[in-house]
Parts: structure tokens; sequence; C-alpha cells
């Protein structure tokens, strides 16, 4: 995809990350608002290979309707259907390819995007893990 753009977005790049910047690759630090990034995305890339957790930009840019991509790792904590809710792949190849897949198809693209936002908004609203904890409170022996 000549005319595609990456855009990597984080707090303090480290240095090898910095030197992939060139004209198809954009770096960039601290954003006020990471919102805008997420806005001016076609698809969200989350290839994480480390890290415990839920992993909250991915929450984000669903609930944008962005459709995204990541890994297993972060998909086993979010809970996500593979080509459903979300793209996952562990492989280089097979990452890139969904990342492909998704661009070339925007209808593809726009009804994940709109099955993640609904999987969000369902799994991960402020009503819903209130509810939880409150359940969770409730049952606990004093």
């Amino acid at each position: 995809l000549p005319n595609c753009t990456l855009l990597i977005a984080g707090a303090e790049p480290a240095p090898q990350v910095l030197r992939l910047a060139n004209d198809h690759v954009e770096v960039r630090g601290w954003m006020d608002d990471i919102r805008d990034a997420y806005a001016s995305a076609n698809v969200f890339a989350a290839p994480l290979r480390i890290g415990s957790g839920l992993q909250n930009k991915l929450l984000e840019a669903m609930s944008m309707e962005i459709p995204c991509a990541t890994s297993s790792l972060a998909n086993n904590a979010l809970g996500g259907t593979h080509l459903q809710e979300v793209a996952v792949a562990d492989d280089a190849d097979d990452f890139a390819k969904l990342l492909v897949d998704l661009l070339t198809t925007p209808e593809t693209a726009a009804q994940m995007a709109k099955l993640g936002r609904a999987f969000v908004a369902k799994n991960y609203s402020w009503q819903n893990m209130g509810d939880q904890l409150e359940e969770l409170i409730s049952s606990t022996p004093e």
C-alpha cells in the first residue's frame, strides 16, 4: 500500500523507534489527546508482545469505532472474537495481512468497527464495571 502511512504514538519513544521515521512512518511522542491519533486512523494496530492486564488503548480505539488488530496476548485480556470485534495475529506476516485486509476492504473494517464499539459498550462501560464492582463488594464476606 504505497500511500499508507503509519503513526507510532507514545509518551517517550526509544531511540530505535525514533530511527524508524521516514516518508511512510511518523513517530510522535506525547500527545495531549491520544484520541486525535485514533481519529486520524483507518485502522488501529497494537501488536503487543509484552504486558499484562487489559490494554486500555484497545478499548479507547474500539470505542471510537476504529477497527483494531492486536496480538492474542492483548486479546486474551480483552476477550474479543477474532474477525468479529477485533483482528488477532501473533506472527508479523499474519499481522501485516490483517492490516492490509482491513485497509483494502472498507466494508469489513466498518463492520468490525461497529461490532468492536458495541463489544466495548456491552462489556466495559462505566455502568457495567460499576455493577461488577458492586457485586464483588456485596458478595465478599465481612
